[in-house]
């Protein structure tokens, strides 16, 4: 509901809520698609166009052998799922770290970005560090 969704940025407006939502679903269609292709590939099983995902029971299905990739899919799934939740309760653009606002473009890059960009950038350093 992108009437009820709180905005927190002055530069993420209705209009750019919406645009982002819209390509956020998008993603998950697609990401969906990938992810039933590769399982009757793995499965030998055909699943229909369209199908709910249930990820714990796909990726129980994929466990035959999935790989790399197909796991990647799944987390990108998971990525986009979270931000469409985060839109549905409010908290969609603003980073968790440190309660800013992230940038509009990069929503626009990575519309399942989680943190800004000097957040990122933090804890990209905290990693590569311990």
């Amino acid at each position: 509901m992108v009437g009820s969704t709180a905005l927190k940025a002055s530069f993420v407006n209705r209009s750019d809520l919406k645009s982002l939502r819209q390509e956020l679903e998008y993603l998950r269609a697609e990401l969906q698609d990938d992810i039933c292709a590769r399982l009757e590939v793995v499965t030998g099983r055909q699943i229909a166009a369209g199908a709910k995902v249930d990820l714990a029971e796909w990726r129980a299905l994929s466990s035959k052998g999935s790989g790399q990739e197909l796991e990647a899919l799944f987390k990108d799934l998971e990525r986009v799922e979270a931000a469409l939740l985060r839109m549905a309760d409010g908290s969609y653009g603003t980073c968790p770290e440190c309660g800013e606002e992230i940038e509009l473009n990069r929503l626009r890059g990575d519309p399942a970005a989680l943190f800004c960009i000097a957040c990122v950038g933090q804890l990209q350093r905290k990693v590569a560090q311990s």
